[in-house]
């Protein structure tokens, strides 16, 4: 069975990118525009990784995180999540939840393919 992989971000030509991309990679992709679709749906479809942009009108990757890594049920979820600001800018530093990675746009698509890779086998 392939592994899961949430996209959410409200750029629909970024979701379609990585789908693209995750599906050549053997994985089932499913796309969400932001946090608050991507939870309504997480009950009933549980990913194996999240990747998700950092800025989002509806719930940000932050607040994703946040509801995520407090809940018991999908704390151990690997969340990615990728923004255009400069790291130190994402707003992580007195936050109580962290995502298991922020990597910063543009990324490489072979260095996005390694880290889910490794979250995905450490989970």
């Amino acid at each position: 069975m392939n592994k899961k992989i949430y996209v959410v971000d409200d750029n629909e030509g970024i979701r379609e990118a990585l789908h693209e991309l995750l599906e050549l990679l053997g994985y089932d992709s499913f796309l969400f525009q932001d946090g608050k679709d991507a939870m309504d749906s997480i009950s009933s479809k549980v990913p194996d990784l999240i990747i998700s942009d950092l800025i989002m009108a509806q719930m940000d990757g932050k607040q994703l995180t946040e509801a995520l890594k407090s809940n018991k049920d999908f704390n151990r979820i690997p969340i990615i999540l990728l923004t255009a600001y400069p790291l130190e800018e994402a707003g992580f530093k007195d936050a109580r939840f962290h995502p298991d990675l922020i990597m910063q746009k543009p990324y490489e698509l072979d260095e996005l393919k390694k880290e889910v890779d490794r979250l995905l086998r450490a989970s």
